[in-house]
């Protein structure tokens, strides 16, 4: 008899979620019985879950090959599944990949994942799909999506670029705060950049990130916008801002030093002390425009107007704000 393809039956045979983003992978595994159960109906579909890490493997496969008294579909997860078909068991799922059970659907979840023989053998009965964060790009037009799909609202291209700006790329908890969105959005109106500003704060780390990608943006708007939004709607104290802009000062100043030395630019900027990837080419520009003697200049104005401000010769709220300005203009 001719071994079963992944379109012998409802639903893949094999299914592989693996990757380093859970959510995703609680995403493919919800999907798909959503979909077994739209085409078997809700209560013809059962789940079974095993943890791979303290389960033999001949329970899992037991419970593959079990018949059902009901005659329901099966659904049988099986997290840290790497473990489980590790060594003298990789063998043996390979040999029930070659023959799946009828009306049951395995789904093998991973953080890693060896490729091997048992891949080409799941791809004939199933499916495999990796689970790796986003670019941040790619999560902002997942959330446009995931808004109108799962949460009834319209979610605007550039509010889904703040909130991403905002949490970073990670779906869980975007979708975490799409749901807090559009509860808060007018009815009948989109969710717009201001209501996210308004309803997702920030953590400290990402108010300095977002301060300082503004600062480089070269444009005094956008710079005195998001250094005000940092001390007036996060509420975050005057000397986190004015730390975030020296730091980014001193961090500019020794990546300008380095491209003047030679170094290149996909190296320069990490021994500079920045880390993300795609800011690098922005960042480049900007040390190479401003130069080393003038950020130089810029970092000795921001310890002397911490000064001024501690001193009370002035505010230290406009001390951020002048120091914003400067960062729009360096050569000025």
């Amino acid at each position: 008899k001719a071994a079963p393809t992944a379109f012998d039956g409802p639903g893949p045979r094999i299914a592989v979620y693996h990757g380093a983003d859970a959510f995703l992978q609680n995403e493919y595994a919800r999907a798909l019985r959503e979909s077994l159960q739209e085409e078997l109906g809700e209560d013809a579909v059962e789940t079974f879950r095993y943890d791979g890490a303290d389960t033999p493997i001949a329970d899992v496969l037991d419970e593959c090959r079990s018949f059902d008294l009901m005659q329901r579909h099966k659904i049988v997860v099986v997290d840290n599944a790497d473990t489980l078909i590790a060594g003298d068991n990789r063998p043996i799922m390979e040999r029930y990949a070659a023959a799946p059970a009828a009306n049951v659907t395995l789904v093998l979840r991973a953080s890693r994942w060896n490729r091997g023989n048992l891949d080409k053998l799941i791809l004939k009965v199933g499916v495999i799909e990796k689970c790796e964060p986003l670019s941040t790009a790619k999560a902002a037009g997942w959330a446009v999506k995931r808004a109108e799909k799962r949460h009834d609202a319209v979610l605007t291209r550039e509010a889904a670029t703040a909130l991403v700006d905002r949490v970073g790329a990670d779906i869980g908890r975007i979708d975490a705060e799409l749901g807090k969105l559009a509860a808060a959005a007018p009815a009948g109106e989109p969710i717009t950049p201001e209501i996210v500003r308004e309803f997702v704060g920030l953590s400290r780390e990402d108010e300095v990130w977002i301060i300082q990608r503004a600062l480089t943006t070269g444009d005094p708007e956008v710079s005195l916008r998001v250094v005000n939004e940092a001390m007036r709607i996060s509420r975050h104290a005057s000397q986190l801002v004015w730390w975030a802009e020296a730091d980014l000062a001193r961090k500019l100043h020794t990546l300008a030093r380095l491209l003047e030395e030679g170094v290149p630019e996909h190296t320069a900027p990490r021994q500079a002390k920045f880390w993300k990837q795609d800011e690098f080419k922005a960042l480049n520009a900007y040390a190479r425009h401003a130069g080393s003697r003038r950020l130089a200049d810029l970092l000795a104005r921001a310890v002397e107007l911490d000064r001024r401000a501690k001193t009370g010769y002035s505010d230290a709220d406009r001390a951020c704000e002048l120091l914003a300005l400067a960062f729009a203009d360096p050569n000025a």
